[in-house]
């Protein structure tokens, strides 16, 4: 049975998809049907900061609370799907600068850009967060000299 630390990276992984998933709909609601704009009044900057804060930005926060609860036992079963979960992050940030660019100015905003590199920079963390759990030991207490 897995343990927490394993549930707990299934839940970074499925908010890492989620961040992605809802910021190629929200690029894609700016683009707008005709490619003009959204038929609608938005105002981008707080719909950017609902989707960071819904699953961005948890998504980052449960990986590093994984990181500090496997230190100890080194659960190998968390590492690979942190990796996955990073490696979506990054590959899926990325594919959305194809849809970026067809953004009309006036919905653009300054935010996009920055936001997106500081988080294809947490899913580099995250994936060096995974191969540092998968690669460690299972018991590394072992090793340790014993003072008694």
């Amino acid at each position: 049975m897995p343990k927490l630390e394993t549930w707990l990276s299934f839940a970074s992984l499925g908010l890492c998809a989620m961040y992605v998933a809802l910021l190629l709909s929200f690029y894609t609601f700016l683009i707008g049907p005709t490619g003009n704009g959204p038929n609608t009044v938005v105002d981008p900057v707080a719909v950017m900061v609902q989707i960071v804060s819904i699953s961005g930005a948890p998504a980052l926060v449960i990986s590093g609370i994984v990181f500090a609860m496997t230190r100890g036992s080194r659960n190998k079963g968390a590492g690979p799907v942190l990796i996955i979960a990073g490696i979506i992050l990054i590959i899926g940030i990325m594919s959305l600068k194809s849809v970026s660019t067809k953004i009309p100015e006036r919905m653009m905003i300054s935010m996009f850009d920055p936001v997106n590199y500081a988080f294809i920079a947490g899913g580099v963390g995250i994936v060096l967060i995974g191969v540092y759990q998968f690669l460690q030991p299972k018991n590394q207490t072992s090793n340790r000299i014993r003072l008694e």
